[in-house]
């Protein structure tokens, strides 16, 4: 009789412990599953939001440069300059400059977030 309980007490503390280290290990899988995707989406959210925002300004800063010099350059020259420049030249300085500063300003900002 003794035998048949330590039996039963043997066969219920493992039942008990294999279901408490499964449920364990249930948990911690759930919680590494639910951390990695949390981490993916933080990550894509992150990528999305940074080529948007260097998208925007790129194309702010390049519109507003191009405004810009385009009506400086415009005005009237004097004489010297006006003989030395042409219309095919001052277009050709536009767009140089702006592309340079273009990439001065996008190597800063992600100098600066990473």
């Amino acid at each position: 009789m003794a035998s048949s309980m330590t039996t039963a007490l043997i066969s219920a503390l493992t039942n008990t412990t294999t279901n408490a280290m499964t449920s364990s290990l249930t948990d911690i899988l759930i919680n590494l599953w639910i951390t990695a995707l949390i981490n993916a989406l933080i990550i894509a959210l992150s990528n999305t939001l940074s080529n948007a925002l260097t998208n925007a300004l790129t194309n702010a800063l390049t519109n507003e440069i191009i405004n810009t010099l385009t009506n400086e350059l415009t005005k009237p020259l004097p004489n010297a300059l006006t003989d030395v420049l042409t219309n095919s030249s001052i277009i050709s300085l536009i767009v140089t400059l702006s592309i340079a500063l273009t990439n001065a300003f996008t190597n800063a900002v992600f100098s600066e977030l990473f």
